[in-house]
């Protein structure tokens, strides 16, 4: 009998390092997803700023 409570006491925590991986793994995807696309906006930003000069701001 106790035996059967430490093999299930491994089970419990085995199923909560996968939870916690399958956690991590979206979490790491998730933040891929979201740096890429604020990586691009930055850029667009970036290269919308690079064209403004002096003269044109003063027009406006």
């Amino acid at each position: 009998m106790n035996q059967t409570k430490l093999n299930e006491s491994g089970q419990g925590m085995s199923e909560y390092l996968i939870l916690v991986m399958l956690i991590a793994i979206a979490s790491i995807a998730a933040t891929r997803t979201v740096g890429k696309s604020v990586y691009n906006k930055l850029d667009q930003i970036h290269d919308s700023l690079e064209t403004v000069t002096i003269e044109s701001v003063q027009k406006k």
